[in-house]
């Protein structure tokens, strides 16, 4: 069993990985699985890196430790970077796991416009998801 499929840390094969990257460079799909302290590290010094220190989570306020990736992939490079606390993080990533799995099982038959389309949706969902839930955590 390789250590994508026992969900930890493709860099350091310890801590358990919570951040999922994927990059597609010509074409050609990359997956990696990152624990927090791998993920944190090899931002450092990156200019969003260096945005995040002085960014708030954009659900709760909270300070931010991750910038959400499906939003800024969904939204375009055009936009402001949007960044999650690690508790929004957690939620968030659990909610965007589930529906892209069900966009993945969809997207070979669709094509790439109405693929982004189903993506902003999605981001969409989830963010409705995520105000609500803040709301009730913090209640």
């Amino acid at each position: 069993m390789d250590s994508e499929e026992q969900g930890v840390c493709m860099n350091c094969g310890g801590d358990h990985a919570t951040v999922f990257l994927v990059t597609i460079v010509s074409g050609v799909k990359e997956s990696r699985r990152l624990c927090m302290k791998c993920h944190v590290q090899g931002l450092s010094g990156s200019p969003i890196h260096e945005a995040m220190k002085q960014a708030r989570c954009c659900f709760c306020g909270g300070q931010a430790v991750v910038p959400d990736s499906l939003a800024n992939i969904a939204n375009g490079p055009e936009t402001v970077p949007v960044f999650l606390c690690l508790s929004c993080f957690a939620e968030s990533n659990t909610v965007a796991t589930e529906k892209l799995r069900i966009l993945e099982s969809e997207s070979d038959s669709l094509p790439s416009s109405e693929q982004k389309k189903r993506l902003r949706e999605i981001t969409e969902q989830i963010e409705t998801h995520m105000r609500r839930w803040v709301i009730q955590r913090d209640n």
